[in-house]
C-alpha cells in the first residue's frame, strides 16, 4: 500500500504490530509503540516508544531516555561536551570505585598506593602557587620514609650543619717509632661524601703516648693526611721535657674541619715520627685505644 507523504510515494505496511516505512521521505512524526523499521531515519519531537530500531542511526534533538544502552561504544561521538564526562576530565559527584586508576603509562593508583614510573615524582601543591615534589631514590632496592607522629616541620636531611654520615676506626695495638721519617701509624678511615660541597669533620685521639729515655730531643711527632697530602700536624713536640728521661704524657687529640670537594671515597690517616731519630716514641702503651672519626657535614 502506498501513501503520499510530503509529495512522495512511500510504502507503509503493518504486520503483527510492526510498522515498516520505505520510500524517499521515510519520516514519521507522532507517537509510536511497537517495532519500527525505516530506511531514512526516525524523527519526531513527541514521545517515541519502540522495541527495536532497525536503522543505522537514531537522530534526536532532545533527550533520549532508555533503561539501558548496550554496545561496544567504539563509534560513540559527542561525549566530550557533556556535563560529567569531558575530553580532558571526568567529574564524579559521588563515590567511584575502580581497581586501577591509571594516568598514561607513568601513574597507577590502586590498593597498593600511588605508584609513579621511573624518573617521575609525586607533587603536592600548597595553599598558594608553591608545591613540593617527592622523588624516589635512584638507587636499587626499596626505601621507606616514615613521618613522625607529631606536628611540626620535616627537616631537610641536607640542611647546612646536619651530620649526614659518621665513620670511625680504632687502633688497639701499641706502635713505636725511632725514625725521623713519617710512617703510617695504622690508624685510618675512609668516607664517600654525598655532595662535593660537604665538609668532613675529622676527630683524632691518640691514646697513651710517650717517649723512652735517650736524649732531650727524643719526642713523638704526629700528623693527619688526606690521601697522600698532609693537612694538619697534630703535635710536633709530643713528650718534650728537655731531658733524657722517659715521658708518658697521655693523649694527642684534634678536631679538624676539612673540605675535600669530592664525591669519591676519601681516606684520612695518621702518621708518626721521632724527631731525634733515636730511641722509641710510642702510641697505645699499656693497652690504650686510639680512634679516628669522620663526620660528613652538609654545607
Amino acid at each position: 500500500m502506498g501513501i503520499q507523504i510530503n509529495g512522495n510515494t512511500d510504502i507503509i505496511s503493518a504486520t503483527d504490530g510492526s510498522l515498516t516505512i520505505q520510500g524517499a521521505s521515510g519520516n514519521l512524526t507522532g507517537n509510536l509503540t511497537g517495532t519500527a523499521t525505516t530506511a531514512q531515519g526516525l524523527t519526531g519531537t513527541p514521545n517515541i516508544t519502540v522495541g527495536t530500531i532497525g536503522a543505522t542511526s537514531l537522530n534526536a534533538s532532545g533527550v533520549v531516555t532508555a533503561t539501558s544502552f548496550s554496545g561496544s561504544g567504539a563509534n560513540l561521538t559527542g561525549i566530550g561536551g557533556t556535563t560529567d564526562v569531558r575530553t580532558n576530565s571526568l567529574v564524579v559527584s559521588g563515590v567511584s570505585t575502580v581497581t586501577d586508576l591509571r594516568v598514561g603509562t607513568a601513574v597507577t593508583a590502586n590498593s597498593n598506593g600511588i605508584q609513579v614510573g621511573a624518573g617521575k615524582s609525586v607533587r603536592i601543591f600548597g595553599s598558594t602557587s608553591g608545591f613540593s615534589d617527592i622523588i624516589a631514590s635512584s638507587a636499587a632496592g626499596a626505601s621507606e620514609l616514615t613521618l613522625p607522629n607529631t606536628s611540626g616541620t620535616l627537616d631537610r636531611l641536607n640542611r647546612a650543619g646536619n651530620v649526614l654520615q659518621v665513620v670511625q676506626s680504632t687502633l688497639t695495638s701499641m706502635v713505636s717509632t725511632s725514625s725521623s721519617t713519617y710512617a703510617d701509624l695504622g690508624l685510618s678511615a675512609s668516607i664517600t661524601p654525598s655532595s662535593s660541597t660537604s665538609k668532613v669533620l675529622v676527630s683524632v685521639s691518640l691514646a697513651a703516648c710517650g717517649k723512652s729515655n735517650a736524649n732531650s730531643q727524643n719526642l713523638l711527632m704526629a700528623r693527619l693526611l688526606r690521601g697522600a697530602t698532609e693537612i694538619l700536624v697534630l703535635d710536633p713536640n709530643g713528650g718534650y721535657n728537655n731531658t733524657a728521661q722517659p715521658n708518658y704524657f697521655g693523649t694527642i687529640s684534634t678536631l679538624y674541619l676539612d673540605s675535600p670537594a669530592t664525591t669519591s671515597s676519601t681516606t684520612y690517616k695518621i702518621q708518626i715520627a721521632n724527631s731525634a731519630n733515636a730511641a722509641a716514641a710510642f702510641v697505645n702503651t699499656n693497652g690504650g685505644t686510639s680512634t679516628i672519626t669522620l663526620m660528613e657535614i652538609a654545607a
